[in-house]
């Protein structure tokens, strides 16, 4: 190579064309190898040496030699513990793993780094690294206190993945089969509570009752989502700890959680069936008098709201209060029930007429009811198993 080097970028072109000239094959590790040693020879000269002054790079008996040549008198040490914001002191010791031996001389002008690399006849490895002048290379006690250190970093690795497999994800997941049913629980919670202050209001319109529809017939997804929860949750049964305690031995499976979902979710259907025929009111109701009609059905779907509001903070460690505190909220839905029909016939609203929605919406409340009291006791069975 004529001239010295500016850049570590021409050493390291100069050195990949030497070797490709060679005619023999070279590895492509050995040759990444090599490239980052001349890198690595040029920037410490360039940055610590007092600038580059001089650059060789020849094939000796087969095996790359790079020498560079630099302004100072101080030869590189190996990497001490660093200060705080320090910087650089990373390339000798680079150089020292992967250079086949390392030789310093001192000059009239300052001293030669001699690297002879590890790229052999052939591109065969040669022998572990030597280093003649100030620096050591990493010795074989080094090597297995490292490996140690790695071996120690695994095991403490898997045994904290051990610990929160069967401390910490079995219990989440067995709340998953509750938060599944809390999910429905407030998707019914909030759709009912947007209907019953519009029918208080009057504030029936198609756009409105379109829109209670959708969000009706949009729920199937929660439903799957709850029912992965369950399954995950059942599956966690045989791994979780609490199960090997007194106070978690009482509920060893989940046939009480999946009998309230499928009721929630028959609940759901049913009020989807109100919706529709809440979609079917139509101006012409106009000439009847149903104020007071959905004034009932508004106390009616407000009473319901309240036992969806327990469903929506069920919890395993309150369940016999809650249960108790629904079938209190049942009794007192029933009650807004019964009036709500003893309304429509005061009323003297068409009930019998296929065409008009007031008889299918006093169908749809003892029907909404029924499948409410049904959770309610499924609910209360489980408790008392």
């Amino acid at each position: 190579m004529r001239g010295v080097p500016v850049r570590a970028a021409e050493a390291r072109n100069f050195v990949h064309d030497l070797l490709h000239k060679i005619g023999s094959p070279v590895d492509d590790l050995a040759l990444v190898d090599a490239l980052l040693v001349t890198t690595e020879l040029v920037t410490n000269a360039q940055r610590h040496g007092g600038g580059l002054t001089g650059f060789t790079a020849r094939i000796v008996e087969g095996y790359l030699e790079v020498a560079v040549e630099d302004g100072s008198a101080h030869c590189p040490t190996a990497a001490s513990p660093r200060a705080p914001g320090a910087t650089g002191g990373y390339g000798w010791p680079l150089i020292q793993r992967l250079a086949r031996s390392v030789d310093i001389t001192a000059t009239v002008t300052g001293k030669t780094q001699r690297a002879t690399d590890t790229t052999g006849p052939d591109g065969v490895d040669g022998p572990p690294p030597a280093v003649v002048g100030e620096g050591t290379g990493v010795g074989g006690l080094d090597k297995v206190t490292q490996l140690g250190q790695i071996i120690l970093l695994v095991l403490i690795g898997c045994g904290i993945g051990v610990l929160v497999n069967v401390t910490v994800l079995p219990p989440l997941r067995y709340r998953s089969a509750e938060h599944g049913i809390r999910t429905l629980a407030h998707a019914l919670c909030d759709l009912v509570s947007d209907i019953y202050p519009a029918l208080r209001e009057r504030g029936l319109d198609e756009e409105r009752t379109g829109r209670w529809r959708a969000r009706a017939e949009q729920t199937g997804e929660l439903v799957t989502q709850a029912r992965t929860g369950l399954r995950m949750a059942r599956e966690s049964l045989h791994y979780n700890p609490r199960r090997l305690f007194r106070r978690g031995r009482a509920r060893t499976s989940f046939e009480g959680y999946a009998a309230v979902l499928e009721a929630l979710e028959r609940t759901l259907r049913q009020v989807a069936a109100l919706t529709r025929s809440l979609d079917k009111w139509s101006a012409d109701e106009d000439r009847y008098r149903y104020g007071a009609f959905l004034a009932s059905y508004a106390d009616f779907l407000e009473s319901l709201s309240h036992i969806t509001r327990v469903f929506a903070d069920l919890d395993e460690d309150r369940l016999g209060d809650q249960t108790s505190q629904l079938h209190q909220l049942a009794d007192e839905a029933q009650n807004y029930r019964r009036r709500l029909a003893e309304q429509a016939e005061r009323d003297d609203l068409p009930l019998t007429d296929p065409g008009r929605p007031y008889g299918v919406l006093v169908i749809e409340a003892a029907r909404l009811m029924e499948e409410f009291q049904y959770t309610c006791d499924v609910l209360q069975h489980h408790v008392e198993r």
